[in-house]
């Protein structure tokens, strides 16, 4: 197969050729090149959410904050400045805690951990003061309160408020579905429960419905961790439960597979998981193949990061398995 494609999971020429423009600049040229990036797409929800978060930003906070501090900044700037300055200090704020569970954390970093955390969660909330229904700022909210562990009614206003920018806004799901998966604040049931629920009730041609699989690549990282129900399925009886309800929002997203499915600026990352699930059921292999050779060699987060500590090599057995180049 062809070399496989990391960290750029879409298929926008425009952001391919931001990526490239940014590489090895400092922080004001970076700022310089993404702020106008970001104009044309403040009416395009996801396509604003996917560009704020993929361009790294840790070498701009002094140029993002100084823009803040003058008094000319546009307002709609000022809104997306903040949200990358938040978005920022989370990656920041990750930095310290480390990727590995909450026990392999020192005692040291936790309060450094949560203050970055706070100073974030603040600064995204005045960027929804500037514009209410800013999804980037809505979206990283969620992000925040990860780490924060705000209470369950505070999760579902920030997800509702969330989905003001717009009802299907994929990053925001992504991350509520993270939050009620068992390894965070929830559980196999409320996880599971959320996936089918968002396959079923998502309109015809929006990848939203992908939450499903990602919700059974969630319970397979739970699994390994430990933090399922000791009595709950197997990952495989799992997915036999949920075969067809996942073809069924395949159908419902992409149609029969005759042509491509609708432009998204999420649609690798969906074609991702329908074609990990469908591509190793017993029934649906086809189809998975089908949605494996829609993902153009660019590899997802989840499902291969939650299936091998090599995450490309999961990637390729499958193209290996189902006999794509």
């Amino acid at each position: 197969m062809s070399q496989v494609v990391h960290h750029m999971c879409w298929q926008d020429p425009s952001l391919d050729q931001l990526c490239a423009a940014v590489k090895g600049q400092d922080g004001q040229a970076r700022l310089n090149l993404l702020l106008p990036y970001l104009h044309p797409l403040r009416n395009r929800p996801d396509q604003h959410v996917q560009a704020s978060s993929v361009i790294n930003m840790s070498l701009a906070v002094e140029p993002m904050q100084a823009l803040l501090q003058h008094p000319g900044t546009p307002a709609d700037d000022r809104a997306d400045v903040l949200t990358l300055l938040g978005n920022t200090l989370i990656s920041r704020a990750q930095d310290v805690r480390g990727t590995g569970p909450a026990s392999t954390v020192p005692e040291s970093a936790w309060p450094r951990f949560r203050a970055i955390l706070e100073e974030a969660d603040d600064i995204l909330a005045q960027a929804q003061r500037i514009y209410p229904q800013h999804p980037g700022a809505a979206t990283f909210r969620l992000s925040a309160a990860l780490g924060l562990g705000v209470s369950s009614d505070e999760w579902w206003s920030r997800f509702e408020t969330a989905r003001t920018a717009q009802p299907t806004l994929y990053t925001a799901h992504e991350t509520m579905l993270t939050v009620l998966s068992p390894k965070w604040y929830g559980s196999d049931e409320a996880m599971f429960g959320f996936g089918r629920q968002i396959a079923e009730q998502a309109p015809p041609g929006d990848p939203v419905v992908a939450m499903l699989p990602l919700a059974h690549s969630e319970y397979i990282c739970a699994v390994q961790m430990g933090r399922s129900r000791p009595d709950g399925p197997s990952p495989e009886a799992a997915r036999l439960h949920d075969e067809d309800a996942v073809m069924a929002a395949s159908w419902k997203w992409a149609g029969d597979g005759t042509r491509p499915a609708p432009p998204h600026p999420y649609a690798l990352d969906a074609h991702n998981l329908f074609a990990w699930f469908l591509g190793n059921s017993r029934q649906y292999r086809e189809r998975g193949r089908w949605h494996l050779q829609q993902t153009r060699h660019r590899i997802s987060g989840p499902p291969w990061c939650w299936l091998s500590d090599e995450p490309a090599q999961a990637y390729a057995q499958l193209h290996a398995d189902l006999g794509v180049d």
